[in-house]
């Protein structure tokens, strides 16, 4: 079925829908046997008992049976050319992380190597089942090309830095050609926002310019915040203020701010991360191997706090995958309170998909409903790690892998059916990064 046109009638799967739930919207799902899904063009016509949807004109037909139909998943936060990256820089301290290894090697990469390395990254999300991400990089044109070859849908946003002028002006003046270059590129696919890197790269009156400039143009913007006890205490140290309220006070959720990581986020961070205006992404995989903490997400979502789910950069997280990222963040809550019902499957599922869709402002995705965007993934519970399959959400956030995917669309689009990606050719690709990675890393 091409992009836009036509329909597809998804037939006895079983279908994850949002469960009733608090005040401003669900925070967990169901999962109901027996359902069809049309899709017609790039929406979801109808929802409803197998055999009842309407007869459509020209419609394919995919049999779903001993399938869980339900939203893509939504990556909140990534850096998807990392995949140049990945196991490169392991067993470290975020700051050696970054300022010994990560930074270097990026200093050596063109704007062809990230071109391939989102390629890759969007292989990988595809063949995993997110449908939508959220990042933040340089030379993005490349990673831009990426998406709208794969058939995703991305909020990109170029990194900015703002501790010399020369950065300055570099990233801001990269920030706009990106903005009028792709915003709303790819079929609409593509949304550009901005991106601060952090407090500690960007120095209040940069961010406050930031802030203003996303007021002007009317997009989003996304920063990484407390993702260390170092990076807080040094920010109330120079400046009076966490970097969450350093954040606020900046303006930089005048639109919206998706602030990724908060892993240090202290009680009046919660209470402003809780605006309608703000949402949190929570990435443990990367948390956890940089020894970063783990965000206090149970509280968060107690506090009405939107919270989206992320892999972080592959450099760090390893993996672009979503499976990984739910099952991580229940099993941490559970250590972080005490508490085995802190941070349930349903909720993670939720985060994983409807939540992450709140978060990145696509409010028209992330659920499977009729009139939504048919941004839709049909996983088997076939396999023997599924079974017997008694709690079929359960067995979602703690059993599923990627390769259970057996289905990817996005508008519409099949992007992935039974074991191929169609719209990449992963081969040549893997081939590609694979040369690149190796010229990257060589003089480090």
């Amino acid at each position: 079925m091409k992009e836009g046109a036509g329909s597809m009638l998804i037939r006895g799967g079983s279908v994850l829908l949002e469960a009733a739930g608090a005040p401003g919207g669900a925070r967990g799902v169901e999962i109901l046997e027996g359902l069809d899904v049309l899709v017609s063009g790039d929406r979801i016509a109808y929802v409803g008992p197998t055999g009842s949807a309407p007869a459509a004109a020209t419609c394919v037909e995919y049999d779903a049976t001993g399938q869980v139909v339900m939203p893509g998943f939504v990556n909140g936060h990534t850096h998807c050319s990392m995949t140049l990256l990945r196991g490169y820089a392991q067993d470290m301290t975020l700051d050696d992380w970054l300022r010994k290894r990560i930074w270097p090697a990026e200093g050596r990469m063109t704007p062809e190597d990230i071109h391939w390395g989102a390629l890759l990254g969007c292989v990988e999300m595809i063949a995993a089942g997110v449908t939508s991400f959220c990042d933040m990089y340089f030379k993005m044109d490349g990673v831009a090309e990426a998406v709208e070859a794969s058939g995703l849908r991305a909020l990109l946003s170029q990194g900015m830095a703002g501790l010399n002028q020369a950065d300055r002006r570099r990233t801001w003046d990269a920030s706009l050609e990106l903005y009028h270059r792709w915003n709303g590129g790819a079929g609409g696919r593509i949304r550009v926002i901005l991106g601060p890197h952090a407090p500690y790269t960007c120095p209040p009156d940069f961010l406050e310019e930031v802030g203003r400039l996303s007021t002007e143009l009317g997009v989003q913007v996304t920063i990484h915040l407390a993702e260390t006890r170092d990076e807080v205490e040094e920010c109330l140290r120079r400046h009076g203020k966490t970097p969450v309220r350093l954040a606020f006070d900046s303006g930089l959720a005048s639109v919206g701010m998706i602030a990724a990581h908060c892993v240090h986020a202290g009680e009046e961070d919660v209470r402003l991360l809780g605006s309608p205006r703000a949402a949190a992404v929570h990435c443990p995989v990367s948390n956890l191997n940089l020894a970063c903490g783990i965000a206090p997400v149970a509280r968060m979502l107690t506090a009405g706090v939107t919270v989206a789910l992320g892999t972080d950069g592959p450099a760090s997280g390893s993996t672009h995958e979503m499976f990984t990222a739910m099952r991580l963040a229940t099993l941490a809550q559970k250590h972080l309170t005490g508490d085995p019902t802190a941070l349930p499957a349903t909720r993670a599922l939720w985060m994983a998909t409807r939540g992450g869709a709140l978060a990145l402002g696509l409010g028209d995705t992330g659920a499977i409903r009729e009139g939504m965007k048919a941004d839709m993934i049909c996983v088997s519970t076939k396999g023997p790690h599924f079974q017997p399959g008694l709690d079929a959400g359960a067995c979602l956030v703690h059993c599923a892998r990627p390769e259970d995917v057996r289905l990817v669309m996005v508008d519409g689009r099949v992007l992935k059916k039974d074991d191929q990606v169609l719209t990449l050719d992963e081969e040549v690709i893997r081939r590609e990064v694979e040369a690149r990675a190796k010229r990257i890393v060589k003089s480090a």
